[in-house]
């Protein structure tokens, strides 16, 4: 018979792995692909793989940025994601993180639930933790006819080495300029290649900052792309749940679950 633990870790399986929801496929083509992004199909989207020397441009905030007000210029837009949801095992905003907490969200409250379980697994736990990205406008210097494209990436792969540069004493002054639409600097990042289920991704190991061969129009690059803070699919919270907990709707209406008893 199956302990505690056993059920949970073979529920989330199957919430991570499950491909019989027709209803969370339909909601992902209908968003080109993303769960948590609300671009458009015309959007642009960079892809890191390896060395590059990009140009980022201040975007001008409009709600929900957690580090900026609206109103003013900031060079990122930081959010939060569940991954391995679903029956596709893809990735959703969590609402509480997206809404500073005003917001609940199923998936930390199951998380929470597991933490005040001292036999639960920890790696469960800590697979349901909301994981921390950035969205960017940037323009990729080697590939210029793109245009202003958004970089979604992971702030521990990159975010994290940005912030310390930049809240390094000794690059203040040379640095206090550095994403600007006039004057700016362009960022050269050395990359580290790994891999995930035999899948390649980059790491950013390093930054160079140097100056930029070329301005930008401001006025032209404010109304290029969209706002980045209108830029996320968060959903309500019981579609957030029905797809956390499997649930689904047979033809007369009648919700069904997975039991914790299923295999």
């Amino acid at each position: 018979m199956k302990n505690r633990r056993d059920r949970e870790r073979s529920r989330y399986r199957r919430g991570m792995s499950s491909r019989t929801q027709q209803e969370a496929n339909t909601k992902m083509a209908s968003l080109y692909g993303s769960t948590y992004l609300n671009l458009s199909k015309d959007t642009p989207q960079f892809e890191l793989k390896g060395k590059v020397l990009l140009d980022f441009l201040p975007y001008e905030v409009g709600k929900g940025n957690p580090f900026a007000d609206p109103g003013s210029f900031h060079y990122e837009r930081t959010f939060w994601v569940h991954k391995g949801i679903g029956p596709d095992g893809r990735a959703y905003c969590c609402p509480r993180e997206m809404s500073r907490g005003r917001l609940p969200c199923p998936i930390c409250e199951k998380r929470q639930e597991l933490r005040d379980d001292p036999n639960a697994d920890e790696k469960l736990i800590d697979a349901l933790k909301p994981k921390r990205r950035q969205l960017f406008k940037i323009i990729d210097t080697n590939n210029r006819s793109k245009g202003v494209q958004v970089w979604d990436f992971s702030y521990h792969m990159f975010g994290e080495l940005l912030v310390e540069y930049l809240t390094d004493e000794n690059n203040a002054e040379k640095l206090k300029d550095w994403c600007e639409f006039e004057g700016g600097m362009s960022l050269r990042l050395g990359t580290k290649e790994k891999k995930f289920n035999g899948r390649p991704y980059y790491e950013v190991t390093r930054i160079e900052f140097e100056d930029r061969r070329r301005d930008y129009d401001p006025n032209k690059m404010l109304t290029e792309g969209p706002c980045l803070d209108d830029c996320f699919r968060v959903l309500p919270y019981d579609d957030l749940k029905k797809v956390f907990l499997q649930t689904s709707e047979d033809a007369e209406g009648n919700k069904t679950k997975f039991k914790e008893t299923d295999v």
